[in-house]
C-alpha cells in the first residue's frame, strides 16, 4: 500500500505516519533475544495451576 504511493510521490500524512510505524516494529524484531524469550516463557517450569 505505501510503496507505490511513495514511488509516485503522492505519500500523504496518514500512509507516512502508518509506514513508519510498521517499520519500527520490522526493525526491532531482529533485536529480540529470541532464545532467551523461548527459554522463559516457553520452556520454563510454570506456575500451578488453583
Amino acid at each position: 500500500m505505501a510503496a507505490p504511493k511513495w514511488t509516485s510521490g503522492v505519500m500523504d500524512e496518514a500512509t507516512l505516519e502508518t509506514t513508519f510505524a510498521c517499520l519500527m516494529v520490522v526493525v526491532f524484531l531482529p533485536v529480540i533475544p529470541w532464545r532467551r524469550v523461548a527459554a522463559t516463557f516457553f520452556s520454563g517450569p510454570g506456575d500451578r495451576w488453583r
